[in-house]
């Protein structure tokens, strides 16, 4: 049974609705949004009626960064890649188990290539969260949140090459 303390009234709507992601979804903090799914449902709606041509030049954007990024490196070098971080996450350090995500440091489409400097390995919620964000970006987003951050020895951090 769901007792008031469990209820949310919709910031938009007014709507009085449990207190669960099914209704109120999450902020990308994991928070519960302000407002419900169908309040959040419409606002997209709209946006996307309003932006119709947003879509068409985010992939044109898109897909002219990866033909500029070069070819994709090959799976040897990726085992590279995984032997240098210890099959370790670049970002918190989450065992990778063989797998992870093959993550660039600075996106496709702010200029980042495919070339070995610019790619790691990172766990999936951490490449998710780090979205087009550089890696300096992304670790001073993980920083101001008190997010576990990997630690590297001086000179050894695969985002170093990238901060001259």
């Amino acid at each position: 049974m769901t007792t008031s303390q469990d209820m949310r009234a919709c910031s938009r709507c007014g709507s009085a609705l449990p207190l669960t992601a099914e209704y109120f979804g999450h902020t990308p903090s994991g928070q519960f949004r302000s407002y419900c799914r169908t309040c959040k449902n419409r606002q997209t709606s709209e946006w996307q009626k309003e932006n119709k041509w947003s879509d068409k030049q985010k992939w044109e954007k898109q897909n002219a960064a990866r033909a500029n990024a070069g070819p994709p490196l090959s799976d040897i070098t990726i085992d590279l890649i995984r032997a240098r971080l210890g099959d370790r996450c670049a970002y918190c350090g989450a065992d990778l188990g063989g797998g992870g995500e093959r993550e660039h440091m600075t996106p496709l489409d702010r200029g980042g290539t495919n070339a070995q400097g610019n790619l790691t390995l990172a766990c999936m919620p951490c490449n998710r969260a780090k979205g087009n964000r550089t890696a300096l970006e992304y670790l001073r987003y993980r920083q101001a949140r008190s997010l576990p951050i990997r630690l590297w020895p001086a000179g050894t951090a695969p985002w170093e090459n990238l901060m001259e």
